[in-house]
């Protein structure tokens, strides 16, 4: 049996390139996504909007002058103990929320039904310190203190 050492080189070469590609690892397809991107670096991005607070998912009264926020259900809804939103752990907690180089902080106090997962609804006293009421939706950052 005659070997040929080109035809031998060229299936090893093949076959350690074969073995390369085969244990490359492959990206798992949600870390390409931005929202895993935005939790890694621990801040949430959404849109934020201001309401007029009254009497709160945490259950306590606050008037319009008061610095506190609106969590969206979807996220603040998990932290809810025995189904009641008065005993949700995020009450009472620091946020704070930047728009671009301006930034305040504010006291969780309250739920938004309407809000997407990242959105935060923030009362009047809260929006103005990073925009104008009359624009009424803003891009924003946000992380829990």
């Amino acid at each position: 049996m005659k070997f040929n050492l080109a035809k031998i080189t060229q299936v090893f070469v093949l076959v350690i390139y074969v073995n390369f590609v085969v244990s490359a690892p492959i990206p798992h397809p949600e870390s390409s996504n931005i929202d895993s991107l935005e939790k890694r670096d621990n801040f949430n991005y959404g849109q934020g909007t201001y309401f007029q607070p009254s009497l709160g998912a945490c259950g306590s009264w606050v008037g319009s002058n008061a610095k506190i926020v609106a969590l969206a259900a979807p996220y603040f809804d998990p932290h809810s103990h025995g189904g009641s939103p008065n005993q949700n752990s995020l009450c009472g907690k620091k946020v704070r929320i930047w728009r671009g180089e301006k930034s305040t902080e504010a006291i969780v106090q309250d739920r938004c039904p309407e809000c997407a997962y990242s959105d935060i609804d923030m009362s009047p006293e809260v929006f103005k310190e990073i925009a104008s009421s009359s624009e009424g939706r803003i891009p924003i950052k946000w992380s829990m203190v």
